[in-house]
């Protein structure tokens, strides 16, 4: 699906809002609330459609014909997070917009390779439209550039998801003039985020197989979602036997040039057990 974002960026008041909000008014993205809407997360018009549609793709909020209620997602951030102020959250959302095929936004960090070729945004639109069209999507070019606009913002300072380091920026000398320049940055995650993608990897592709071959998770994006090269993902796999959190949810195998991922257990509880332990631990942290 498209995320149909305009140029707004995912800020932190808009979406902590909308976990107060839909709970105690379903129809808050309605016509008929729309003055309630522009009170309760201080937006215009489009933005609204803006904060329903960032909200949708990350699973925050699920619709239910003109209702929205908490996603699974959501109801575990209104419980343990309600300000989205921890990086789990932060990147909680970032791993569901990937996985959820949010367009471009999946796109951008599913297509490009961490530590890739530096990149104007012009030629990062350039290239989202070819994809577009090689995915058979209907949106025009302009579109595309509007949208990546949301995405774009969104990891420049001052918006939490920037907090999450997936992307670096320069200024760079072109002909003459100054360019700012961007592109995909290797961080290290929790182990914990990885065996989380995993599992939401599993449920969006790969429902019903216990055993999946690593190189399909990769060609899924794997481990471009976080921000990650192909080797040292599977380095971290390979010394999840250690950890005994991990462990219990999928097991890594490697022989040779063979390598897998065996799922232990499958399905939504796996992934609502692992938010619940990581909020409560605080495994995962800011850098």
């Amino acid at each position: 699906m498209s995320l149909k974002t305009d140029t707004f960026p995912a800020k932190k008041h808009w979406l902590s809002a909308g976990l107060k909000v839909v709970p105690a008014n379903p129809k808050i993205f309605s016509k008929g609330a729309l003055n309630e809407a522009r009170k309760a997360f201080l937006a215009g018009s489009n933005q609204l459609t803006a904060i329903r549609n960032w909200m949708e793709g990350a699973d925050l909020i699920a619709s239910n014909g003109r209702e929205y209620k908490l996603g699974a997602l959501g109801v575990s951030m209104s419980d343990k997070d309600p300000e989205l102020n921890t990086a789990l959250s932060w990147w909680l959302v970032h791993i569901h917009l990937c996985l959820s095929e949010s367009f471009p936004y999946c796109a951008f960090f599913t297509s490009f390779d961490v530590d890739g070729n530096w990149m104007t945004p012009a030629e990062v639109e350039e290239a989202l439209c070819a994809i577009n069209k090689k995915l058979g999507f209907d949106l025009a070019d302009d579109t595309i550039a509007n949208y990546f606009a949301g995405v774009d913002a969104s990891f420049r300072p001052g918006h939490m998801l920037y907090m999450l380091g997936l992307i670096e920026r320069r200024e760079s000398r072109r002909e003459g003039t100054t360019a700012l320049m961007i592109r995909r940055t290797s961080v290290r995650p929790s182990r914990e985020l990885i065996v989380y993608t995993a599992l939401l990897l599993h449920r969006h592709r790969f429902k019903g197989q216990a055993t999946v071959a690593t190189p399909e998770l990769l060609k899924c994006g794997f481990a471009r979602i976080l921000g990650m090269r192909d080797t040292e993902l599977r380095d971290q796999l390979n010394e999840m036997r250690h950890d005994k959190e991990c462990s219990s949810l999928i097991e890594y195998t490697r022989k040779q040039d063979l390598d897998s991922i065996h799922f232990r257990r499958q399905g939504s509880a796996p992934l609502g057990d692992l938010r619940e332990y990581c909020y409560n631990s605080g495994a995962v942290k800011w850098k």
